[in-house]
C-alpha cells in the first residue's frame, strides 16, 4: 500500500458507493434505473480504486496516524465543495429537494466566485424551479420532499 490517502478515499467511496447502491434499489424500477447504474458504476470504480492502492508496492515513508488532519485540510477547496454536498444531501430530506438544490446551487457559485452571489442566488432558484416544472408537471414524476416543500 504505497499511498494512504488513495487507500483512505477509496475506502471511503467503495462505503459509499454500496449504500447508495443500496439505496438505489429501494426505488421502483421505472425511476430508479439510472440511478442504479450510476451508484454500480461508483461502486466498480471504486473497488478498482481499491485494488490498485492494495497492490501498489509499500513505500518508506514516515510513520504516524493513519487519519492526520491539518490544519489545511478543511481550507482545501475540494474537501469544501464535498462538505457542501454532503450537507445538501442532508438537507434533501429536511427541506425537500426543490429548496435543498436552490441552496446547493447558491452555496456552491458562492463558494466558487464569492463576486457572483446575486447570479448564484438566481440561478439556484431558476434552476430548482425548472427542475419542479420539468418533474412535476410534464415528466409526472415526484421529487424528494422534505418539511418545506
Amino acid at each position: 500500500m504505497a499511498d494512504r490517502k488513495n487507500f483512505i478515499f477509496s475506502i471511503c467511496m467503495v462505503l459509499l458507493g454500496s449504500y447508495l447502491t443500496i439505496q438505489c434499489f429501494r426505488y421502483p424500477l421505472e425511476s430508479a434505473l439510472f440511478p442504479r447504474f450510476l451508484a454500480v458504476l461508483l461502486l466498480l470504480l471504486s473497488l478498482v480504486l481499491l485494488i490498485r492502492a492494495l497492490r501498489q508496492p509499500r513505500q518508506a515513508g514516515p510513520k504516524g496516524p493513519l487519519f492526520v488532519i491539518d490544519s489545511g485540510f478543511l481550507k482545501n477547496p475540494p474537501v469544501q465543495v464535498f462538505g457542501i454536498a454532503a450537507v445538501y444531501v442532508v438537507l434533501i430530506s429536511v427541506l425537500g429537494f426543490v429548496v435543498s438544490t436552490a441552496l446547493f446551487i447558491f452555496a456552491s457559485v458562492s463558494f466558487l466566485d464569492p463576486k457572483k452571489r446575486k447570479f448564484a442566488l438566481v440561478y439556484g432558484l431558476c434552476y430548482s424551479a425548472i427542475l419542479y416544472v420539468v418533474f412535476h408537471y410534464i415528466l409526472g414524476a415526484a421529487l424528494p420532499e422534505g418539511w418545506l416543500i
